[in-house]
């Protein structure tokens, strides 16, 4: 009888995980954060138009908020969702996301804890002009761990 059951159970459990990446019209929804091949720094997790994703070594991982703000987040605006919506990470992205409310009451996405910001100077996917900036930021691999290498911004 368990084994009857079994097929049942991991059958709803696909058919839930499935219906999270659904739209409430049943249509699919595009990931927030996904991961992109850079030519530098390897696989570096970017939001859903390409665009590079940061850390700010002044965050500390998994406080749930950033130390990023007034003209700080003018020039490193946060990835953000809205109140109500979960972040929905790309099957390449092995980090977990997470979201926690910022001081204006927008809710900032954070990969492996980490909040995660874009760079005004990146114009075009594919951009990491961001890393390295005053040796604070730092794009993130797919687990959400930064990648400190300097050697290259496209």
């Amino acid at each position: 009888m368990y084994l009857r059951r079994r097929p049942v159970l991991i059958g709803v459990a696909s058919v839930a995980g499935f219906a999270g990446c659904l739209a409430a019209d049943d249509e699919p929804v595009d990931p927030t954060v996904t991961v992109a091949d850079h030519d530098a720094f390897g696989s570096i997790l970017v939001d859903g138009d390409g665009m590079a994703l940061y850390m700010f070594d002044a965050d500390e991982r998994g406080a749930g908020e950033s130390t990023c703000d007034g003209d700080c987040a003018e020039n490193w605006p946060p990835l953000e969702v809205g109140m109500d919506t979960q972040p929905v990470p790309d099957p390449a992205v092995i980090a977990g996301l997470s979201t926690f409310e910022r001081p204006n009451g927008n809710f900032q996405v954070a990969a492996n804890g980490w909040p995660l910001y874009y760079w005004t100077g990146d114009d075009e996917p594919g951009e990491a002009n961001g890393q390295a900036v005053n040796d604070d930021w730092w794009v993130l691999s797919p687990d959400g761990e930064p990648i400190r290498e300097t050697d290259a911004n496209d």
